[in-house]
């Protein structure tokens, strides 16, 4: 049987589409703004009649500058659009396959009606050699934004052909080149368009490089996403953060407070019940538990059958875990009370043990699996306070240790003095919360 993947694909490929559209109106904004920037300045400088005489003869009813104006006009109106329709299409999450395509051709082709007007206000071999050329390399850098390398390759194609086509069907055939016998020689054009489609090439490999990196993160963001929502049903999704940034580290010693938790009088409750009313009742009771270890800044290490181990401290940043240990175990044993109170669950009594220390944290295990875990006395004698618990007839019982980190007066029930724990030889004084 195959395993389910972490990554539902399809959702992947859209969000990445989304990612790409608004790729693609970024370029078109970017242009936008160059197109202006550069046509206020044409504008100002055809105020000034700064141009050379040539600009200013009369081509089919109007200046060659007057008739560059309107192309200016032209390629904003079209951008101002292109701009448009990406934002209508984004926002109503749609994805666009052959737009991209049209809005290349028509970009190229402005820039290449813009230099055959020029053509005819100077001589048109230096219109081939001078600044308006680079216009071809403004959109094919711009394509690298589209994260496509077809598209790039596309355009750095279109920008070679239509300066093929420039040079040598328009321009040099009307062109004296004993003037210019070095720039009016063909394999000038060859080498140029050569450069230009080489310039897609180039530009094409670093938006595929672009995606792949985008592809990658949002991959990796998705996988740890699910981790999160598969292991954190499991452990404390707090934990599974800590662990995926490789915070946890491989052991460290900290000073930490350790919960032990069981529910008296389960064999009892599982005997009057089915078992799934009695797997119902402990994902329902729990539920609130996890809750309150939770906003006291706890987590769950593990989970004992009946019962549980929660520690204060590691790996997050608490500054008296012992402080938010009693917190939490003492509205623990209140919703127990109030729950059985109103019959919400069957009749529930909760033993806690608390107990505070230096211990070893961090990831356990091998290479294939590991675990963040606790290491040290602390955890066996934790546990060994939980099970007094039956003999006091109790219900939270901490270590001397615990009570004396306790930043707020809880006057004890009562104080066992002597208390021999199994598996040491020193007394112990254990005081009663609850």
């Amino acid at each position: 049987m195959s395993e389910k993947p972490l990554i539902d694909s399809t959702q992947f490929q859209a969000e990445l589409s989304q990612k790409i559209l608004q790729s693609e109106q970024l370029r078109s904004l970017v242009f936008l703004v160059c197109l202006l920037c550069v046509f206020v300045q044409f504008v100002v400088l055809r105020l000034t009649e700064w141009f050379p005489p040539g600009f200013f003869e009369m081509r089919w009813g109007l200046s060659v500058a007057d008739w560059l104006i309107l192309i200016f006009i032209a390629g904003i109106a079209f951008e101002c659009l292109v701009w448009m329709v990406l934002r209508r299409n984004i926002l109503h999450d749609r994805s666009l396959a052959v737009f991209p395509y049209v809005t290349a051709c028509i970009e190229m082709t402005l820039p290449s009606v813009g230099i055959l007007i020029i053509s005819e206000g100077i001589p048109p071999i230096e219109v081939l050699s001078g600044p308006p050329i680079l216009v071809y390399g403004l959109f094919i850098v711009l394509s690298a934004l589209r994260l496509d390398f077809r598209l790039c390759l596309y355009t750095g194609t279109l920008a070679a052909l239509n300066y093929l086509v420039l040079s040598h069907f328009f321009i040099l055939p009307i062109t004296s080149t004993a003037d210019y016998p070095f720039l009016g020689e063909p394999v000038q054009g060859v080498v140029k368009a050569m450069t230009l489609f080489l310039t897609g090439l180039s530009a094409g490999f670093v938006a595929r490089e672009i995606k792949k990196f985008l592809m990658q993160s949002f991959q990796s963001h998705a996988e740890k996403q699910s981790i999160l929502e598969l292991f954190g049903q499991h452990v404390s999704p707090r934990v599974v953060r800590t662990l995926l940034s490789e915070n946890g580290g491989d052991g460290q010693l900290r000073h930490v407070c350790v919960m032990f938790l069981d529910i008296r009088g389960f064999t009892s409750i599982a005997e009057r019940q089915s078992p799934e009313q009695t797997v119902q009742y402990l994902n329902q009771v729990f539920e609130r538990m996890i809750q309150i270890i939770n906003q006291h800044e706890g987590i769950i290490n593990k989970f004992l059958g009946d019962g549980f181990m929660a520690v204060f401290g590691p790996p997050f940043s608490e500054k008296n875990p012992s402080q938010a240990a009693v917190k939490a175990a003492l509205e623990i044993v209140q919703y127990a009370q109030q729950a059985t109170k109103l019959q919400e669950i069957p009749p529930t009594r909760i033993g806690i043990g608390l107990h505070s220390g230096e211990a070893l944290t961090g990831n356990v295990g091998s290479s294939f699996r590991k675990e963040f875990t606790v290491i040290g006395d602390v955890v066996n004698l934790a546990s060994r306070l939980e099970q007094l618990n039956k003999a006091y007839q109790a219900q939270l019982l901490v270590s001397e240790s615990v009570y004396r980190e306790l930043e707020e007066a809880h006057t004890p029930l009562n104080r066992f003095d002597d208390v021999q724990v199994k598996g040491r030889e020193k007394a112990l004084v254990v005081y009663q919360l609850a």
